[in-house]
């Protein structure tokens, strides 16, 4: 029997889908680690490094989502039930997974 909620490893398929392109792109790729580097910078340093984790997923999360919603939004000619459709796939993406991945990535060289 197949595991019909998850996708390569990942929640569905459309945060293992924006992953992929977001991995895939070097510009992509590095911005990304760039909002992670920053997002950990602007976690509290004397707090614990799981503390830190939680805050900066949550950030990178929150900025990752606000930058693919406003990319349907400038989207020329995406109205009415595209534009739906893309929101509705976008809103079934897990950013947390997705900005845990990145943040793990740029502090796993960091103490604990």
């Amino acid at each position: 029997m197949t595991d019909n909620t998850t996708y390569n490893g990942w929640t569905n398929r459309a945060t293992w889908l924006v992953a992929l392109w977001i991995d895939n792109d070097q510009g992509s790729h590095e911005s990304v680690c760039d909002m992670a580097r920053d997002a950990w910078a602007d976690t509290d340093e004397d707090d614990t490094k799981e503390n830190r984790t939680i805050e900066a997923v949550a950030m990178l999360a929150d900025s990752l989502e606000s930058m693919h919603d406003d990319g349907v939004s400038e989207m020329v000619g995406c109205t009415g039930v595209f534009a739906d459709l893309m929101s509705d796939a976008l809103a079934s993406v897990n950013w947390d997974e997705i900005a845990r991945g990145y943040i793990e990535t740029v502090t796993e060289d960091m103490p604990s």
